[in-house]
């Protein structure tokens, strides 16, 4: 039970002298009142209409006998030590929402609060709706706090006050319910008039009380509370009392024809009231509770009428000259009581009715003694029985001393702090700790003494409860004798961590740890996250991080992230309110995974690329790459990897390595060069050698990736192409000695193989020129080709054999032939030249004329048999070509000749004369040759 008191606040108070304000009318804005315009006099009423507000600052009087009317707002901002005074000035509010108002720390003098002024007949539209707060503050000399609406949902709420010499009252009819809580009352009276919703009195001391109640439902309802000196009286009837855990000392309740009274787990004693009984009651119940009284006191007295119930229940009277008066009732039950040491009578029932008594203890065992303590029937005819039957032979426990509660533990360096509520009971002299195992087993670890806190030197799992002792406890039953109280509910943590679970993680890692709360700690305590390398040592902690305790129970801590193995580290949770602190938790931080990555572009083919784990390969370290859309050709164990990628760019690959939960991500960029595809040459042109009478055909194509040339030369099958050579990257031309460029044209075609050895596509066929010529009179000659598919030009070269040929004609690739006119007399050369473009020029093979207009033949040439049938012979000193012409000048045949023995068949040409021309380098010779 708390008591509040503002006794030092009262005399803490300072009068200091202001200039006087003078107040009154109807406030028409919102103002405030300060110590410089102290004191406020008020000169008639003062009202604050809905809408407006008045602030009243610290240290300010306010005085006037007049009412301060509220029906907007008042901020009352009293502090300690610089109370706001009200001198003769009634507080009132109407029409008003009461918990727009503020009020504390406020000295009450000659003056009061109350809410409304109504009666039945007079009401105010609209009504005080909400609660009106009142704190810390004070009531004397005459002051009040008084309800006088009319069936209103207002109520009145007073807290943490002091009242002497004044007035607590609910007015009749149908007023507002009064509530106070840890209240200081003394001298004072305190009315629920008839028809009032009743006052509520929780956690508060009271003397000299006059308690009065009216009919029709005033009722005061009260609960942990100390009444001393007091009384409770009626003035009317059909009331009611409650009365839970209350002490009341030399205090009377005089209430015959209330309606209803309740007392449980309470205590009245006396010695001495101002009546000759303690409780007198209609009808109602009293159970759990203690009543002991004095020699020549009644202890009950039911005076009641034929419809009044009245239960006891596990009452224990004594020290008393009468314990149970009756003299009228409705119904009645008297079970698990004491009678203990009454002087006359335990029970006298006066009334004509039958008394149910069975099942009490009465202070004996022996009948008679029970029987000669009873008054009934038995001694007067006119009286009822008092059944008694089934009496106990020992005391029952009705009132034991109350049971500790907010029992709390927390560990401490050496032990484990035990602390708890103290109960609020006069006769607990002290606390006794005992360790629980099992449902019913108890031992008893220490006598605590009146304190409300203990260290014991045991494990903090155990489990511990704690009882309050009085001071005739002695070790032995006390329980029983009511002289120790129940054991206590098994005492919970000061706070405890809600992750005990977490046994690793990870370095550098931001981790949460929360805990709960189970005690209410101030709101100045901080607490501490400490971190220790031993579990049961943490004299050298750190300190990571410190946190009030209005904060959110949570720390952030960010592990180490130097480690190179796993390190264990032990946390705890330290409050420097109490000093205790949590179990220390373990956890086990992880070094991330130590990550590289080499790469390496293959050549062959290209987008390929070797990927490489840059590291050491501990043990249970696990691997995963993203290669970022490349396609993985091979994998090794995810150590090395080749891939291939099909598209040029930058490249992404991710590697991330996990071990022991803990896992690095390693992001490289590569760029990645993927050449196109080599296209496939051009034949540049084909240029006949004269040397070899071959075909010299010749390229230009660089590329670095450009591994070598195939050069293709077209069968004797049309279009079809056999590789004629393999040639190396840096080859421009090649001469194919095997063709016969003087007989016939040829078709050839290129491709090319990368350093990967793929082969391009062929290129396009390129056809060699072969020239043919033929005499169509002494002075014409017919030159004759292929017809050209290309766009070019073709030049006509003519010579004399002794200098360079000279251009005489340039045609279009139309042209397949040129006749060569007016030809002077003599030996000529003639040679076609095709320019397919400015570097590349291919050249035919070169004709001669013979020795046409020369009539000489050459006599050191010997040819046999001659004339012939079948073939001629002859050897030649130098290799060259001949011609067979007939004697029109018409060409019949050619071919190559050799440098010794030649043999030319001639069987399927026309008998007749015929010139052979052979030609050698720059040499003509010629023969006439006769075929039979």
């Amino acid at each position: 039970m708390r008591i509040f008191t503002l006794l030092a606040l009262a005399l803490s108070c300072v009068s200091t002298s202001f200039a006087q304000t003078n107040v009154g009318g109807t406030l028409t804005q919102s103002a405030e009142w300060n110590l410089s315009g102290s004191p406020y006099t008020l000169t008639g009423t003062l009202g604050i209409p809905s809408g407006v507000s008045l602030v009243i600052k610290p240290g300010v009087t306010v005085n006037g006998n007049f009412d301060l009317l509220v029906k907007g707002s008042i901020d009352i901002q009293g502090v300690e030590g610089q109370l706001v005074t009200f001198q003769n000035t009634r507080l009132l509010f109407k029409s008003a929402d009461l918990a727009a108002s503020t009020l504390s720390y406020i000295q009450f003098n000659q003056a009061g609060v109350q809410l409304a002024d109504e009666s039945e007949f007079s009401q105010d539209s609209p009504k005080n709706s909400s609660t009106l707060i009142i704190k810390n503050s004070i009531f004397s000399n005459t002051s009040y706090a008084r309800t006088k609406g009319y069936q209103s949902t207002a109520k009145l709420r007073i807290e943490n006050s002091t009242f002497s010499n004044s007035q607590i009252y609910g007015f009749y009819p149908r007023s507002e319910v009064i509530e106070l809580e840890n209240a200081d009352i003394s001298n004072c009276v305190i009315t629920s008039d008839s028809y009032n919703y009743g006052i509520l009195i929780t956690n508060s001391s009271i003397t000299a009380g006059d308690f009065r109640l009216g009919c029709c439902g005033s009722n005061f309802d009260i609960s942990d509370t100390e009444i001393t000196s007091s009384s409770f009286t009626e003035f009317n009837n059909y009331s009611s009392l409650k009365l839970l855990r209350v002490n009341l000392t030399n205090t009377f309740i005089d209430l015959p024809s209330s309606n209803f009274v309740s007392i449980k787990d309470s205590k009245i004693t006396a010695t001495s009231v101002a009546r000759p009984f303690l409780v007198n009651i209609n009808g109602g119940e009293i159970i759990g509770s203690t009543l002991k009284g004095y020699a020549g006191l009644s202890l009950i007295k039911i005076s009641g009428n034929n419809n009044a119930t009245v239960t006891l229940d596990k009452v224990n009277l004594t020290t008393y000259d009468v314990g149970l008066e009756v003299s009228n009732f409705g119904t009645i039950g008297i079970s698990s009581c004491n009678f203990l040491n009454g002087s006359s009578f335990n029970v006298k029932n006066t009334s004509n009715k039958n008394i149910n008594a069975q099942g009490n203890y009465w202070g004996t065992t022996n009948e008679q003694i029970i029987k000669d303590k009873i008054l009934d029937l038995y001694d007067n005819i006119n009286y009822g029985v008092v059944d008694y039957s089934g009496f106990l032979s020992s005391a029952i426990i009705t009132n034991p001393l109350p049971v500790p509660t907010e029992l709390y533990k927390g560990l401490q360096s050496g032990g484990t702090l035990i602390q708890w509520k103290k109960v609020n009971n006069p006769n607990v002299l002290g606390y006794k700790i005992y360790k629980k195992s099992g449902n019913l087993n108890y031992t008893l670890l220490t006598d605590a003494g009146n304190s409300n806190s203990f260290m014991v030197l045991e494990a903090i799992a155990s489990e511990f409860v704690i009882t309050s002792y009085d001071i005739s406890a002695d070790g032995t039953d006390d329980l029983l004798e009511g002289h120790e109280s129940d054991f206590s509910s098994v005492a919970t943590r000061f706070f405890v961590l809600n992750d005990s679970n977490r046994s690793a993680d990870c370095e550098g890692s931001s981790i949460e740890i929360g805990f709960a709360k189970n005690f209410v700690f101030n709101a100045g305590s901080h607490f501490s996250l400490t971190v220790s390398m031993s579990e049961t040592n943490f004299a050298d902690a750190m300190v990571i991080s410190s946190i009030g305790a209005s904060e959110p129970s949570k720390f952030v801590w960010q592990l180490p992230d130097t480690i190179s193995a796993p390190r264990t580290f032990f946390y705890r949770v330290v409050s420097d309110q109490l000093n205790v602190f949590t179990n220390a938790i373990s956890i086990t931080v992880n070094p991330k995974p130590v990550l590289g990555i080499k790469y390496l572009a293959m050549d062959c083919p290209p987008g390929n690329y070797t990927l490489d784990f840059d590291g050491t390969l501990v043990a249970g370290l696990t691997l995963s790459w993203d290669v970022d859309g490349a396609s993985i050709i091979q994998n090794n164990l995810n150590k090395s990897l080749l891939v291939s990628w099909n598209t040029s760019g930058e490249k992404k690959v991710i590697l991330t390595g996990e071990r022991n939960g803990c896992s690095t991500v390693l992001n490289k960029k590569i760029l990645v060069d993927i050449p196109a595809e080599l296209e496939a040459p051009t034949v540049c042109s084909i240029v006949f050698d004269a040397a070899t009478g071959g075909n010299n055909v010749s390229w230009e194509y660089e590329n670095v990736r450009l591994k070598g040339f195939n050069l293709y030369r077209e069968s004797n099958k049309t279009d079809s192409f056999e590789l004629l050579a393999k040639l190396e990257k840096n080859t421009k031309n090649y001469l194919d000695k095997d063709a016969e460029s003087q007989n016939r044209s040829y078709r050839y075609k290129l491709s090319m193989v990368d350093v990967c050895g793929k082969e391009t596509a062929y290129s396009n066929a390129l056809q060699s020129l072969h020239l043919q010529l033929s005499q169509s009179s002494l002075s014409r000659w017919n030159l004759n080709w292929e017809k050209r598919t290309e766009s070019a030009k073709i030049e006509v070269y003519r010579g004399d054999g002794e200098g360079v040929l000279e251009k005489i004609e340039s045609l279009t690739t139309m042209n397949s032939s040129y006749t060569d006119t007016d030809v002077p007399l003599g030996p000529f050369y003639y040679q076609l030249k095709m320019n397919n473009s400015v570097t590349c020029v291919s050249e035919s093979n070169i004709v001669y004329n013979g020795i046409t207009g020369i009539a000489d033949e050459t006599d050191d040439l010997n040819i046999f048999p001659n004339p012939t049938t079948d073939e001629i012979n002859f050897v030649n000193s130098q290799g060259g070509n001949y011609l067979l012409i007939d004697s029109h000048g018409s060409f019949v045949q050619s071919g190559k000749v050799e440098a010794g023995t030649n043999k030319i068949a001639i069987k399927d040409i026309s008998a007749g004369l015929y010139l052979l021309k052979i030609v050698s380098l720059n040499k003509l010779t010629i023969k006439h040759i006769e075929k039979l």
